[in-house]
């Protein structure tokens, strides 16, 4: 992945494999992965409403964001014992 700090690799799961391999299957290898309706690349809060859907729909509160599902997912992944280098490597910065 290529941020605003550079390029980093973020290591995936076996189901975040199945559905990027998914939603890929029809795409051209330069094209975005994760696009709108329209087909443009995703902008900036393009998702925000649908996270917020999302996170209803999980029965989370209403005011959780993708800000707060980043942090709730280092703290998991801190609880299942992976190294803080290795995180930071994920998250980044």
């Amino acid at each position: 992945m290529t941020g605003k700090r550079g390029t980093r690799t973020i290591p995936l799961t076996p189901a975040a494999v199945e559905l990027f391999a998914l939603i890929s299957k029809d795409k051209l290898p330069n094209a975005p992965l994760l696009t709108r309706d329209d087909g443009k690349p995703w902008a900036h809060s393009d998702w925000d409403e649908d996270v917020k859907a999302a996170a209803v729909q999980a029965g989370l509160p209403t005011e959780t964001g993708l800000y707060t599902l980043r942090h709730s997912f280092i703290t998991q992944v801190l609880l299942d014992g992976v190294s803080t280098l290795e995180v930071s490597k994920i998250v980044g910065p």
